[in-house]
């Protein structure tokens, strides 16, 4: 019995190694609902300011808005898509609440931080795939099942193999 054991768990190590990778099964609703960050590019302004961190609200598996915040705080209001959306932040960094429309977009967001105020245009690009590796719930890993097959039936297999040894 010892024997089977070792070898059920060098087995078990084996298959880990071989089936080792990132393939999942889930269930039809694959994304926990809620706010994810978003990894993301963006070009213009001046370079002393810009876009600090955008995050994703997901409901049913969709993006339904994003969360825009700025560098400073000193951003009244952004232009998204025609229209206008007034900064909801009272304390800290300039919040944007817009809804999702596309990967990349341009966002005009005016500065009160010079001496007159100044609409600057800043093109955002969103890498959609960090938002959906962070929202993907736990799903059973393939490999892992496989591993566990692999042994179960092994164990059976000297199990019933012993068994008849000892009604001979």
């Amino acid at each position: 019995m010892k024997r089977i054991l070792i070898l059920a768990a060098v087995l078990l190590m084996i298959t880990g190694t071989i089936f080792s990778g990132d393939l999942q099964v889930f269930a039809d609703d694959e994304y926990a609902d809620g706010t994810y960050p978003v990894e993301f590019t963006f070009e213009g302004g001046t370079g002393k300011g810009g876009v600090e961190a955008v995050e994703a609200e997901l409901a049913g598996g969709e993006v339904k808005t994003l969360v825009i915040t700025m560098t400073s705080p000193n951003y009244d209001y952004c232009i998204y898509y025609g229209e206008q959306y007034i900064n909801s932040s009272k304390e800290g960094n300039s919040v944007f609440t817009v809804p999702y429309v596309e990967e990349s977009f341009l966002l005009t967001a005016d500065t009160v931080a010079m001496s007159q105020p100044h609409e600057i245009d800043y093109t955002v690009t969103l890498n959609m795939d960090s938002l959906w590796k962070a929202a993907e719930k736990g799903g059973v890993s393939l490999p892992l099942i496989a591993g566990i097959a692999i042994v179960v039936v092994v164990i059976v297999f000297f199990a019933v193999r012993a068994f008849r040894k000892r009604a001979r």
